[in-house]
């Protein structure tokens, strides 16, 4: 009998994305998609500006007004432990549990029926940022409301929100920067650390540094109260557009992914920026409204143009016998085997027979 064991310390093989498009051809309400969200059954929930979308991997539903939806453009989308699907729109708020629509305004007790943003703390609180009164807080029962007159809001206009890995919450304004929520004290951060007002995008990493999208000025990154990180791009391809940010979102290696305004989108990984874009991949559009992560690590895009799918896959590249180098040869254990493309050191290999 002849048994070869072969253990590598390092293989490093290229890596892949795939792109797949989707678009009202498909089944989506409108190709202008300005939030992605995935349930706990994994259906993906697109907001656009002709209605909500559902699409479960095979098919396609859309509701609108006629359905009961509160108005047909779609802002943002939030989903609560029950998996009520929240929904902002520009008349309203509309929660919908599958088979109903509840609608909620200013007659319920809503700051103002243009909201932009949703999210749902750790109570299951709802809280809504509104454009132009402020901040509603919805318990189930009852409403509060949160505005530059009695609390210490930078804005009534708010453009996004985030929830802390300590329950913080976090809200972008409209040209007056940010503010931080801890349940009693509202803390600003205004042009002193953030490069521009307008934030637009607020996400949280692995390690829970803030990171805030601004339109037009860049990246901030908040550690704490007295260190911050800028990143403004002034040079090459596309760097006027890489300044306006529309989303941000991190996967499971912390990773930095940044949905841009004509850039398509960026990832930062510490160190180095990688750009996908129209002219490099197969990206619907350069024009990013929204990000979000599936199960399975899928970057699930909504664009000005449709929604793009975008799958990570490895591959091993295809190596003639001419392109790699082997060495020692011959060998009694340890085997070295190099290309241009395919890179596996220190294979170490066994011989057993009987």
């Amino acid at each position: 009998m002849f048994f070869t064991s072969i253990f590598t310390s390092l293989i490093c093989f290229g890596f892949a994305q795939q792109f797949t498009n989707y678009t009202t051809v498909d089944g989506l309400a409108d190709n202008i998609v300005n939030s992605v969200t995935i349930d706990n059954q994994g259906n993906k929930w697109f907001g656009t500006r002709n209605g909500l979308t559902k699409f479960d991997g095979l098919n396609w539903i859309s509701y609108s007004k006629s359905e009961g939806l509160v108005d047909s453009i779609v802002n943002s989308i939030a989903i609560d432990n029950q998996n009520n699907i929240w929904i902002a729109t520009c008349a309203g708020v509309s929660v919908f549990d599958g088979i109903n629509f509840t609608n909620y305004s200013t007659d319920n007790g809503l700051a103002n029926n243009y909201v932009w943003t949703v999210l749902v703390d750790n109570q299951q609180n709802l809280w809504f940022g509104t454009f132009g009164g402020g901040i509603s807080k919805f318990d189930g029962i009852g409403w509060t409301n949160f505005t530059q007159s009695n609390t210490g809001l930078v804005s009534d206009k708010i453009n996004s929100s985030l929830i802390d890995n300590y329950g913080n919450l976090w809200f972008g304004s409209y040209l007056y920067g940010a503010i931080k929520y801890d349940g009693s004290i509202w803390t600003p951060f205004h042009y002193d650390l953030l490069p521009f007002g307008n934030v637009r995008a607020i996400a949280k990493d692995n390690e829970n540094n803030i990171w805030f999208g601004t339109f037009g000025f860049g990246i901030s990154k908040y550690e704490n109260e007295s260190t911050w990180t800028e990143y403004f791009f002034s040079e090459g391809d596309l760097s006027i557009e890489k300044n306006y940010i529309n989303s941000i979102i991190t996967d499971n290696q912390n990773n930095i992914w940044f949905g841009t305004w004509g850039a398509g989108i960026l990832k930062f990984d510490g160190v180095n920026w990688t750009n996908y874009n129209s002219e490099n991949c197969d990206i619907i559009s350069n024009h990013i409204y929204s990000l979000t992560f599936d199960n399975d690590e899928n970057l699930w895009i909504g664009t000005y143009n449709g929604v793009s799918k975008m799958q990570f896959e490895t591959k091993v590249p295809n190596i003639s016998s001419e392109q790699i180098i082997i060495y020692p040869n011959p060998t009694t254990g340890i085997l070295t085997i190099e290309s241009e493309q395919l890179l596996i050191k220190n294979v170490i290999i066994s011989d057993i027979t009987g």
